[in-house]
Order: C-alpha cells, then sequence, then structure tokens
C-alpha cells in the first residue's frame, strides 16, 4: 500500500508540474500564435465527434468485430467531448477568447502578463475605485427599479380601468340593441294598424254603393230577354201592323 501510495503522489505531483509548466507557457505565448490556439482548439472541439466514429470504428476492427468493448472503451471519450463541448459553448465559443484577442491587438498587448497589467492600470485610473462605482451602478439600478415598479403599477391601472369601461360600454350598446328592435317591432305593428283603417273607409263606401244600385240577378235578366217573350213582342207588333194595314185600306 505504500508503494501505490507514494506512485500515486509521484504521479499527482508530475500532473501538477506539468499543468504549472504549461500555464507558464500559455503566458508567455505571443498574440500571432495565440489566435492559431484558439482556433485549433475550436476545430479540435467541430471535429470531435468524427473522432469518436473514427476511433470506434479502429477498436472494433482491433477487437474484430466486437462491438461491445469497442463501445464501453470510447464510451469515456464521448462522455469527456461532450462535456467539453456544452463547457465551450458556455463561455461562448470561440467569440470571447477572440474578443480578448482583439483587445490585446488594440493595446498593443502580446502576453497574459502586459494584459493582466494593463487591466490593473485601467483600474486605478478609473476615478473612484471599482467598488464605488459598482455601488452606484447598484443604487442606480435600484431607482431604476423602482420606478419601473411604479410605471407598471400605473399600466395595471389604467388596464384595469380601461376594461371596466369596455364592459359598460359593451352593456350600454346591448341595452340600445334591444330598445331599437323593440322600437321597430311598435312601429311595424302601428303601420299595420294604420293601413287596416285606412282600408276600412273604402271597404265600407263600397258596401253602399252596392246596395243603392241594384244589379238584377241573372234569373231576372234571362227571363227578360227569353226568346219566347221576343216572340211575343214581335208578333204582336206584327199583329199591330196588320191592323193598321187593315185601317189604312178601309
Amino acid at each position: 500500500m505504500s508503494f501505490s501510495t507514494e506512485r500515486t503522489k509521484k504521479r499527482s505531483s508530475s500532473v501538477t508540474s506539468f499543468e504549472k509548466s504549461w500555464a507558464v507557457q500559455m503566458n508567455e505565448v505571443r498574440l500571432k500564435e495565440r489566435r492559431k490556439l484558439v482556433k485549433g482548439f475550436t476545430d479540435f472541439l467541430e471535429s470531435s465527434g468524427r473522432m469518436e466514429s473514427d476511433m470506434y470504428e479502429a477498436l472494433k476492427a482491433a477487437f474484430k468485430g466486437n462491438e461491445r468493448q469497442s463501445e464501453v472503451l470510447v464510451e469515456p471519450v464521448k462522455k469527456y467531448c461532450h462535456k467539453l463541448r456544452e463547457r465551450f459553448e458556455e463561455l461562448g465559443g470561440e467569440r470571447w477568447p477572440l474578443e480578448i484577442i482583439g483587445v490585446m491587438r488594440e493595446n498593443g498587448v502580446e502576453t497574459v502578463e502586459e494584459l493582466r497589467e494593463l487591466c490593473e492600470k485601467g483600474v486605478e485610473m478609473v476615478p473612484g475605485g471599482i467598488v464605488e462605482n459598482a455601488n452606484k451602478a447598484q443604487d442606480e439600478l435600484a431607482l431604476l427599479q423602482d420606478a419601473w415598479n411604479e410605471e407598471r403599477e400605473t399600466l395595471f391601472r389604467e388596464l384595469n380601468k380601461l376594461k371596466e369601461e369596455k364592459r359598460l360600454a359593451e352593456e350600454a350598446v346591448s341595452k340600445y340593441k334591444k330598445t331599437l328592435k323593440e322600437e321597430r317591432e311598435a312601429s311595424s305593428e302601428l303601420r299595420g294598424l294604420l293601413r287596416k283603417q285606412e282600408n276600412e273607409p273604402k271597404k265600407a263606401g263600397q258596401a253602399r254603393d252596392t246596395k243603392e244600385v241594384p244589379v238584377p240577378s241573372r234569373l231576372e235578366v234571362v227571363r227578360k230577354w227569353s226568346p219566347r217573350d221576343s216572340d211575343d213582342e214581335f208578333s204582336m207588333h206584327g199583329r199591330r201592323g196588320d191592323r193598321k194595314t187593315v185601317g189604312e185600306r178601309r
């Protein structure tokens, strides 16, 4: 156990020293090289999915088609690449490093140490210091928040008032429509009564005219102009003519 513990300590110390040396090297990287590193890291993340599939196919060929062993070996790589891509996206992708590189280029800064010194000088040049400015910004934010809350309450009151006015207007319109319908029905009924009263005198006058001028019935007309009566009348006229002729003769 002591041997394994010492071995683990040596391994951790070696990793720590490597990380420190890598950090020192990154601080000394020039601006042009840093831009290349950011671009290369972005390309690496974009091609990590293809790398996983290529690794899976290579392991599958090495284990002679044993998919289970290939998946077990590739699974940690997939998880690591997935977390790395998520973290990179949370940090804004390559946009944030490139913006920092742009600031470094504008200010003629080549290394991280120079950038840190520039930031410290900028903090010293800010009047009042960062803490005081942050407190002022916080106070302004609180005032703006209070003003917004008050404005929102005012808007809600106005909105409720408009809703109430709309409700009253709809009720008034409904009453007006009902009254208009009743008035139309009453007007229609009144026009019908007026027409009826106008037609009654005409009917009464026609009835009086019918009583004053009796119309002969059809039977009377037939009797008056029957053929027998016509023959009798004709014969009477004939006899009268004969008599007159005899008298004249006399």
